[in-house]
C-alpha cells in the first residue's frame, strides 16, 4: 500500500473516532508521513498530540525501534483517546509530556517537529532542533509561520496544497479542499532544496487550477 492509500485510511479511522473534529486533513497526514520517511526522521516532537492521527500513522509504518517520538497534550479527553486509539506498541513508543516546557527537561534534539495545537513557547525550542530539522506547521496558523520564519531567516518555507477535495466519509467539510500544510527547512541539504523546488511549483499549479475552476 502506497503513502497516500495509508493516509487515505487512517484519516477515515480518525474520523469515526469521537473527538475527530480538528484531526489533521488526509493531506497533511499525507505529507507529514512523506517527509518522515523520504528524509528519515528519526526524533520526532508533536505539539499537540489530540487523538492521535498524526502519531498513530508514523509509528504504525515507520520502523519504531530507532525512533523517539514525543508530544505534548494536557487535554483530559484527548490523553484517554491516545490511550485508547494507539496499540499498545505505539502507545508505549510515545513520550507523552503536558506541556513544552517539559520537553527542555529531556535534554533531547529533535529532527521533525509537528506543530498541531497549542503553541506556547515553541520559539525557545531551538536550542532542541538538530541542525537539519524541519518544522511541519498543520492548519493557517500564520502568526506561527511568520515568527517561525523570523526566528530562522535562512530556512526554506514552502507550503503544500492538495489537488483533492475532503472525502465525504471522513471529517472536513464536504467539496472543500483538503488542507494542507507548511514545511520549513531550516539548513537544507541539497534533496530538500529539490523537494521544496517541486513543491513550490505544485502549489503555483495547483492555485492555478483551482482558480480556473472557480
Amino acid at each position: 500500500m502506497n503513502i497516500r492509500e495509508i493516509a487515505k485510511q487512517n484519516h477515515l479511522k480518525f474520523s469515526a473516532f469521537e473527538g475527530s473534529q480538528h484531526i489533521a486533513s488526509e493531506f497533511a497526514i499525507y505529507k507529514l508521513l512523506e517527509v518522515t520517511k523520504k528524509f528519515k526522521r528519526l526524533s520526532i516532537l508533536e505539539v499537540g498530540l489530540g487523538i492521535g492521527s498524526i502519531s498513530d500513522t508514523i509509528l504504525n509504518n515507520n520502523k519504531t525501534e530507532n525512533m523517539c517520538y514525543v508530544g505534548t497534550e494536557n487535554n483530559s479527553f484527548c490523553l484517554e483517546s491516545l490511550k485508547k486509539n494507539l496499540n499498545e506498541k505505539n502507545y508505549n513508543t510515545l513520550t507523552v509530556l503536558p506541556g513544552i516546557d517539559k520537553v527542555f527537561e529531556l535534554r533531547k534534539k529533535f529532527d521533525l517537529v509537528i506543530v498541531d495545537g497549542s503553541y506556547d513557547n515553541i520559539l525557545s525550542l531551538s536550542s532542541q532542533l538538530e541542525s537539519d530539522a524541519i518544522i511541519a506547521i498543520e492548519g493557517d496558523r500564520i502568526t506561527q509561520v511568520n515568527d517561525l520564519k523570523t526566528l530562522f531567516p535562512k530556512a526554506k518555507f514552502v507550503h503544500s496544497i492538495s489537488l483533492r477535495k475532503n472525502n465525504p466519509n471522513g471529517v472536513g467539510l464536504p467539496g472543500h479542499w483538503q488542507g494542507g500544510i507548511k514545511l520549513l527547512f531550516l539548513n537544507p541539504n541539497n534533496s530538500q532544496l529539490v523537494y521544496c523546488f517541486t513543491e513550490k511549483v505544485k502549489t503555483k499549479l495547483i492555485n492555478m487550477y483551482r482558480k480556473y475552476l472557480n
